[in-house]
């Protein structure tokens, strides 16, 4: 999939890069990390579930058969990742959205004018069927543009670059770094009696690994790295910008290990 969706597509996605080659994926996923650094993050092991932090550092662990190194690396900004990418995210959403009618202005590139018009008509017929995580960043975002402008976005954005370099630094000294995907394991749906509280739980209480790379645009991807209690426990690899490929090489390097292939 990754080979048919990479790369440059004639200026109709703004985010795709000309100058950026990409590799055979399929060809070299399988090449294998004997001497690659992984590196623990710690800070993405804090608030999480005892017994899924033990299974993803037990899984990660298990790369060790597989030729690479294996050790503790620490990244204090790491923690303050989620606070960093809420103004961008939800001011972001709310101006591109729901004011912008899923699009926004100011980039070159392909418009989709039919879901432009679909999605006007929805938020201006229906806006109350909008799902709860969506009218709280519209009142969030609303909010914060009345009473800041956009003062807590830009301070946002300007951390996102020092964020971005951070982890750039110690990608440096590791091809990766891993960590849960999320705090918990998968939790039951929102009840009726307290729809509201559980649902900013299941929301918000699972992205504090996961929103900081949103924010810098690292590759990442999750890994079924085990079960407790009959419930998946997602382990997740980060690389350097751009290095989708050996993010790729360590999770199927892993998927060997844990199902035993060759």
């Amino acid at each position: 999939l990754i080979m048919v969706i990479a790369g440059h597509d004639s200026g109709n996605d703004p985010r795709q890069f000309p100058v950026i080659t990409h590799p055979p994926y399929s060809q070299l996923v399988n090449d294998g990390i004997k001497g690659k650094k992984i590196g623990f993050l710690t800070e993405g092991f804090i608030g999480v579930e005892e017994d899924l932090a033990g299974i993803v550092r037990q899984a990660a662990l298990t790369l060790k058969e597989a030729g690479a190194e294996v050790s503790d690396v620490s990244l204090p900004i790491h923690s303050d990742g989620v606070a960093i990418w809420t103004p961008v995210d939800f001011e972001g959403t709310y101006q591109m959205m729901i004011k912008g009618n899923g699009h926004g202005y100011g980039w070159k590139g392909a418009y989709d004018l039919p879901l432009q018009e679909a999605l006007t008509g929805a938020f201006d017929l229906r806006p109350f069927d909008c799902p709860l995580p969506v009218k709280i960043v519209m009142i969030f975002a609303e909010y914060m543009q009345r009473n800041y402008q956009n003062k807590f976005y830009s301070k946002a954005q300007n951390l996102i670059q020092h964020l971005t370099m951070e982890y750039n630094r110690i990608l440096k000294d590791y091809d990766v770094i891993v960590m849960p995907t999320s705090s918990g394991k998968p939790i039951k749906l929102p009840t009726r009696a307290n729809f509201i509280g559980e649902t900013l739980k299941l929301v918000l209480g699972m992205i504090k690994n996961t929103a900081p790379f949103n924010a810098t645009g690292h590759p990442a991807l999750s890994v079924n790295a085990g079960l407790s209690e009959g419930l998946p426990c997602g382990m997740m690899i980060v690389g350097r910008m751009f290095d989708d490929l050996t993010v790729l090489q360590v999770a199927r390097a892993f998927e060997k290990i844990r199902d035993g292939a060759n």
